[in-house]
């Protein structure tokens, strides 16, 4: 997630580069042919112009406010999962006698944060990857990281994992039923943050929206020039070909934030800072065993967390 104030001027010129280079290439371009050569194509009225502005942008306008709802869900369920991991965290520690199964517990769920993290970044199945499998390795016993690694949706098996332990540390008394009754809604509430966020990852952004949307703004904004300059504007006179870009770069601009935000899990500038938040919850978690040799919090690099 790219962090507040991270986007200065030159850093949005230089990712931006590409696409102004090639929108300036392509105003120029219409300026030579219309000063160097007898075509003569009648620009459009401004109240043409217009038209097709603003169908473009009922076309981003949808696209925008739709990744961006896919975007901000991403984010609460992953704080949801903050919360309700350190919720667990303290029933554990606080409800079970048994110590060495509360500190299981505890450092099984910091294992389920980051197999979830990996899950929606690497697809459900990662056991040709044996550096990722590391990342959880340290907070489970072998015996079942040999069985997750069987597993189709192994976010699934801890949770599994879990509910199995629960019912083994309670006994059949009132009490303890309650007791057990409570930490289950929070392992129902993982289930239910997990199965939202696959659901986002899943659910594919509509393709021919995604296309459509894509091809008319690019379209537009390389016909821009030509249905704007005409044959009378001064070879010399930059001041309209460089509003001309502008004016193509900003439909283009938003058409490419769409197309970023659409997607929050695929581990890139603009995604919901998975690594970052499983980071906190481990070090929110350890501390409540009493662990002093905590790992540092994830940094941005280059304004971006990840």
């Amino acid at each position: 997630m790219i962090q507040h104030n991270a986007t200065t001027f030159f850093r949005f010129v230089r990712n931006s580069r590409k696409a102004i280079l090639l929108l300036a290439a392509v105003t120029v371009l219409a300026e030579v042919i219309y000063q160097y050569t007898d075509t003569q194509i009648i620009p459009l009225e401004i109240e043409h112009v217009g038209v097709f502005v603003t169908a473009m942008s009922i076309f981003l306008v949808f696209r925008v406010n739709e990744a961006y709802d896919r975007w901000w869900e991403a984010r609460k369920l992953w704080g949801q999962l903050v919360n309700t991991s350190r919720s667990f965290a303290r029933q554990a520690i606080t409800l079970i006698e048994h110590r060495p199964a509360h500190r299981e517990l505890v450092l099984r769920q910091i294992a389920y944060v980051n197999a979830l993290r990996i899950a929606l970044r690497h697809g459900p199945r990662w056991s040709d990857a044996p550096t990722l499998w590391a990342e959880i390795a340290a907070f489970i016993e072998e015996a079942e990281l040999d069985e997750l690694k069987q597993a189709e949706n192994v976010p699934t098996q801890l949770i599994r994992l879990h509910g199995q332990q629960l019912r083994r540390s309670f006994s059949r008394t009132t009490v303890d039923h309650l007791l057990l009754c409570r930490m289950d809604e929070s392992i129902t509430s993982l289930c239910d943050i997990q199965g939202s966020c696959e659901r986002i990852k899943n659910t594919v952004f509509p393709d021919r929206v995604a296309r459509f949307t894509r091809a008319f703004v690019w379209v537009f904004a390389a016909a821009l020039p030509f249905i704007i300059l005409d044959a009378s504007l001064d070879s010399r006179d930059i001041k309209e070909i460089i509003l001309v870009t502008f004016m193509s770069f900003v439909l283009v601009t938003i058409e490419r934030l769409g197309r970023e935000l659409k997607n929050p899990f695929e581990n890139m500038p603009n995604d919901t800072p998975m690594t970052a938040l499983c980071r906190t919850i481990e070090i929110d978690l350890l501390q409540f065993l009493g662990e002093t040799d905590l790992p540092p919090p994830v940094e941005p690099k280059n304004g971006v967390l990840m």
